[in-house]
């Protein structure tokens, strides 16, 4: 299978086909595919900067957490939450701020639906593209309109990232299913005491229903905890790649540590998308 894609040119929205390296539509409107397999989509309306989304440098960060396994428990159990909650029907995974791509093919692989990744960082997205070849990436912004018909996803993912409920729908199936990924009020609670003095979470998980509250069901929610320990190397990275706190005073804080065992906690909610 092939997702289809809609042209993003302002105006336009005709599908859009591969042509030699191009994705073109009927109108003449084309995008270079990279070498590396993505297409990027992004329009200039629709970035605040010529780089937008996170840097090289956390996406490499975010790439080393992979690597070590640091998240490889809470990965494992979202995933198998995800595929509790899969529709009967094949089709497509959409993976909203997909970010370098392995959370997106662990959700594929649970699900048994076709991979697609889009993230608004050009960095991340060839990262994923290049490492992970069988998937569809495309840079966009999911937070706007997304280059897709109406109703191409069995199941829409947005795993700590910006969330879209009603983009969301619409690019939904009937009956498809998005899943929310969030921190848990506890997540980092250790390092964010050591360097703000204090570990106070939020409920992001009740604000994610309510704000799903309109045109989606809930149909799970489920609280994956584990605990790790970070050496020096691996607190640098999970400071560049997840949390922004470490800045003027708190860098000296940072700097001071040298290893640390952490809470990972996340929310995973599951909603169904109402039919009519």
């Amino acid at each position: 299978m092939t997702v289809p894609l809609r042209c993003p040119v302002r105006g336009c929205g005709h599908a859009l086909h591969h042509a030699g390296t191009s994705q073109a539509c009927a109108i003449g409107h084309a995008f270079d595919v990279a070498r590396s397999g993505y297409v990027n989509l992004l329009q200039p309306q629709d970035r605040k900067s010529k780089t937008p989304g996170d840097t090289a440098a956390a996406v490499a960060a975010r790439r080393r957490i992979v690597e070590r396994g640091i998240e490889g428990n809470i990965v494992g159990e979202i995933a198998a939450f995800a595929a509790q909650v899969t529709p009967a029907t094949a089709g497509f995974l959409l993976d909203a701020g997909c970010g370098e791509g392995s959370v997106t093919m662990a959700l594929t692989v649970a699900t048994g639906l076709e991979a697609v990744g889009v993230d608004i960082a050009t960095a991340a997205v060839d990262r994923a593209a290049r490492r992970y070849p069988g998937a569809a990436w495309i840079v966009a912004n999911a937070d706007r309109e997304m280059p897709f018909p109406d109703g191409t996803f069995a199941m829409v993912a947005s795993v700590v990232a910006r969330r879209n409920p009603a983009e969301f729908a619409r690019v939904l199936g009937p009956d498809g299913v998005c899943l929310v990924v969030v921190p848990g009020e506890d997540d980092l609670a250790e390092l964010r005491e050591a360097l703000l003095g204090a570990a106070a979470g939020r409920d992001r998980g009740t604000a994610v229903e309510a704000e799903f509250a309109v045109g989606y069901e809930l149909i799970g929610r489920r609280t994956i905890r584990d605990r790790v320990r970070l050496d020096r190397e691996a607190l640098d990275d999970v400071l560049a790649s997840t949390y922004r706190g470490a800045r003027g005073a708190q860098r000296d804080r940072a700097a001071a540590l040298t290893s640390m065992e952490v809470t990972l906690c996340r929310e995973a909610l599951a909603v169904r998308r109402r039919s009519g």
